[in-house]
């Protein structure tokens, strides 16, 4: 282990410092004052450490133990922070790159062998936080990309999920943005913010296959999806507006597909595909202080509702709501349409339907 203390404008380059192994390369560029870096390979063949900083009090530090990888980190500004790790990694890549002040990056990839795993942080603004960290797993991929100021994305992709993939954008200020799939198989996450002070987590766990996706536009949205043991299930959450709130629950089945749209401002959809099989859930919502509640166990079901105007009611869930409902049993059909202001449905089906 080494510390660099550069003096201002001193450009220094380290080749093969503290490492073990044969062909490895560590070169450091800083320009400024105070800037520390950090590096340590050890037996580490072909690996390439690379960091270049240019401003006052970055901080960049990287570690590559038993990996053939590649750390990159690039910090332009003022106070900038980078950390990136491989630890028994085999063909992985990080790459850091920020340009502003005050932003932290950190990734970290620990014990994934043989495949080629991938971590990509972009970062452009101040104040911006960014996370990625991958378990025990090989062939993952994580990417976040920020633009604005005070945004944090999150990817988390532990344990011994194989095939993961994780994408977290963010334009604007103050938007929060996470991933997680622990355990998982050959999931896919993807989430898309602009705006201000937005909020989407998706999860996936002990499953494989299914997918993810977040998109939000406006301000002070917020998203949760839950994928708890599923397999091949898609949930896909589109919010436009302002106050918007989504939760999308799929635990303990597979093959089932959620579909949320909300337009305008304090619409709020609670939408439960629980311990359900190849059921089809689509939920519509346009205007302001809408609200569908749904809930559906089973198997084979299928659930419409579309809400134009506002302050219109769907209340179709046994947990959720004043009214009590839902669907449950086999092969239930239900198609909701509401246009105008202040409407109501409610509905409850039981048993198996003819299909």
């Amino acid at each position: 282990m080494f510390k660099l203390t550069p003096l201002t404008a001193a450009i220094l380059v380290i080749v093969s410092a503290q490492a073990m192994a044969d062909d490895s390369l560590s070169t450091q560029n800083q320009v400024g004052t105070a800037n520390i870096a950090d590096v340590t390979q050890i037996q580490a063949s072909f690996s390439t450490t690379t960091q270049t900083q240019l401003g006052e009090g970055n901080n960049a530090a990287a570690k590559q133990d038993n990996a053939t990888g590649t750390i990159t980190q690039d910090q332009v500004g003022d106070f900038n922070a980078g950390y990136a790790e491989q630890l028994y990694e085999n063909g992985s890549t990080i790459v850091q790159q920020q340009v502003g002040a005050g932003n932290t990056s950190h990734a970290s990839q620990s014990i994934g062998v043989l495949g080629a795993n991938q971590a990509l942080q972009q970062q452009q603004g101040t104040g911006n936080f960014s996370f990625i960290y991958q378990e025990g797993q090989d062939g993952n991929t994580a990417t976040t990309l920020q633009l604005g100021d005070s945004n944090e994305a999150n990817v988390e992709q532990l344990l011994y999920g194989t095939g993961n993939n994780a994408t977290v954008i963010q334009y604007g200020t103050a938007n929060y943005g996470t991933g997680e799939q622990i355990g998982h198989l050959a999931g896919q996450i993807n989430i898309n913010q602009a705006g201000e002070v937005n909020y989407a987590y998706g999860h996936q766990t002990s499953g494989e296959g299914g997918t993810v996706t977040i998109n939000q536009l406006g301000d002070m949205n917020g998203s949760e999806v839950w994928q708890d043991t599923q397999l091949a299930s898609q949930a896909t959450v589109d919010q436009i507006g302002t106050a918007n709130e989504t939760i999308v629950d799929q635990s303990f089945g597979n093959n089932n597909v959620a579909q949320i749209l909300q337009i305008g401002d304090a619409n709020a959809i609670y939408a439960d595909q629980f311990e359900s099989t190849s059921s089809t859930l689509a939920l519509y919502q346009q205007g302001t202080g809408n609200v569908h509640f749904t809930y559906q166990t089973g198997d084979s079901h299928v659930l419409t509702a579309n809400s134009v105007g506002n302050d219109n009611k769907v209340y179709a869930s046994n947990w959720k709501g004043p009214q009590a409902g839902g669907q449950f049993g086999s092969n239930q059909r239900a198609t909701v349409n509401q246009t105008g202001s202040d409407n109501t449905a409610s509905f409850t089906q039981a048993g198996a339907a003819k299909s």
